[in-house]
């Protein structure tokens, strides 16, 4: 009687496992991703006064074009929202490889580079990249990797006295 009892819960157990493990493959629970409308900034983010001009709300491409008015202030956010983490990496080399070189009709030109006095580092994402150059107007560019989303912003800002703009 023992070893029949034994027999007995040990093949109660395994069926019970095997069921289970059976029952969590069917009704795998996956938590949807976000929009890419969702990752858009909002112009509460910005000093006072500023407004968005245009806005791209969509699931897989958002854009958002943010501005001071009666100034030469310029903020652009695209955000994508890719099939895979490697085609995000894609994305992320492709901007990294083209977006900080100097423009076919540039007269001024300072060389794009990560600015000292900016010392953040994101924690979250995979890859991210920041730096500020002038391509005819000062601007800065970040580039930044959240799993399968890529996620880049364009800075510009004239300030007339100053070489880099002000931005830095």
């Amino acid at each position: 009687m023992g070893v029949v009892w034994r027999i007995t819960l040990v093949l109660s157990f395994a069926i019970t496992i095997v069921g289970c493990n059976s029952f969590m493959r069917e009704s795998k629970m996956t938590v949807p991703l976000p929009l890419a409308s969702d990752l858009l900034i909002g112009t509460d983010l910005f000093p006072k006064g500023w407004s968005h001009e245009s806005e791209e709300k969509g699931v897989i491409i958002a854009k958002k074009d943010f501005y001071l008015p009666n100034s030469p202030g310029h903020v652009y956010q695209e955000v994508y929202r890719l099939s895979d983490e490697e085609i995000a990496h894609t994305k992320f080399k492709t901007y990294l490889e083209g977006s900080f070189n100097k423009s076919v009709s540039s007269f001024k030109f300072i060389p794009f580079a990560p600015p000292s006095e900016v010392k953040f580092k994101s924690r979250v994402a995979e890859e991210f990249y920041f730096a500020c150059g002038v391509d005819e107007i000062p601007q800065c560019k970040m580039l930044a990797r959240y799993k399968q989303f890529f996620v880049y912003f364009y800075f510009a800002h004239l300030v007339n006295d100053s070489l880099n703009g002000g931005l830095t």
